[in-house]
């Protein structure tokens, strides 16, 4: 792990840093090569999610050279790479709240309540604010378990107490029959 002059790592540089994501291409360098700096964005989107043609699109790469990247060609630093990522899943969170709430907010407004876009908009929100607890490693589904365990023989003497009662029960309900 490299330290800069000022006795940070780049992955520690990289989070104090605001990060912004690639609008435009990226230019390679006067060798015809890519940067560092490129290629461990690429690797980052890479890492959460994004695919290889849509990286390739976004930062006008060659397919060919992603993959040659993404099976190990460029030795990267992971520290880099993990800050990147997680810039990129903050922004990604950000963006999906953002968007969730105007879905809630266009959901409830009275026009839209009378029309049957209204579950579509509050699928889409659920759905935003699915994706952003997923980005964010937080759970989607909570479920509860209910463990009960006692010795076996206390849960024999019920079982046979049950099974006691069913009988007089049964034997009750022949008595009325007749």
């Amino acid at each position: 792990m490299s330290k800069k002059k000022s006795g940070k790592t780049k992955a520690e540089l990289i989070t104090k840093k605001e990060f912004k994501p690639i609008t435009k291409p990226l230019k390679r360098n006067t060798y015809n090569t890519y940067n560092k700096e490129i290629k461990h964005n690429a690797l980052a989107y890479y890492s959460v999610g994004y695919s290889t043609n849509q990286i390739s699109k976004a930062l006008d790469i060659p397919t060919k050279t992603l993959q040659s990247w993404f099976n190990g060609d460029f030795d990267a630093d992971d520290d880099v790479v993990s800050a990147y990522a997680s810039k990129i899943k903050e922004s990604l969170q950000s963006s999906l709240i953002l968007k969730a709430n105007r879905c809630f907010t266009e959901a409830l407004k009275d026009e839209k309540m009378d029309k049957s876009s209204t579950l579509q908009l509050v699928t889409a929100g659920s759905i935003m604010v699915d994706k952003q607890r997923l980005l964010a490693g937080e759970s989607t589904e909570n479920h509860s378990h209910f463990h009960w365990s006692r010795n076996k023989d206390a849960s024999k003497q019920e079982v046979d107490k049950d099974e006691e009662l069913l009988k007089q029960i049964k034997t009750d309900i022949q008595a009325l029959n007749q």
